[in-house]
């Protein structure tokens, strides 16, 4: 399998490619491996910001969401990791600004439909 490098992704984000959470989760999972001394919740702070960086707000809280919930799957609810990962200020932090960035675009674009069916 090709090594996916960070450009891969960006490219991914900005093309908005169907299969860009999906590159975006395999390069996280391999630069863990590269790097086993970060912690995990770094290296997923590092990938979102990937998606943060170029607008991909609805991505990002989808992102987190997954990783969250495969985290629980595989490490369980009461591991370590899962913990430290919940409990990440930096990550609620990216999230919540994701969030709330994602639906004012969502409140935009309804704005926008409204325009549209008033001419």
């Amino acid at each position: 399998m090709a090594m996916i490098s960070k450009e891969d992704v960006i490219d991914a984000i900005e093309e908005e490619r169907e299969d860009r959470l999906d590159l975006l989760t395999e390069y996280w999972q391999a630069e863990m491996e590269e790097q086993p001394n970060k912690d995990l919740a770094s290296h997923a702070y590092d990938a979102a910001k990937l998606l943060y960086e170029r607008k991909a707000y609805q991505d990002v809280v989808d992102w987190l969401d997954a990783v969250g919930l495969q985290l629980e799957k595989s490490e369980g609810e009461e591991s370590d990791a899962y913990v430290a990962y919940l409990e990440d200020d930096r990550l609620e932090e990216l999230r919540m600004n994701a969030l709330e960035r994602s639906s004012l675009e969502e409140e935009g674009a309804e704005y926008d439909m409204d325009d549209e069916d008033e001419e």
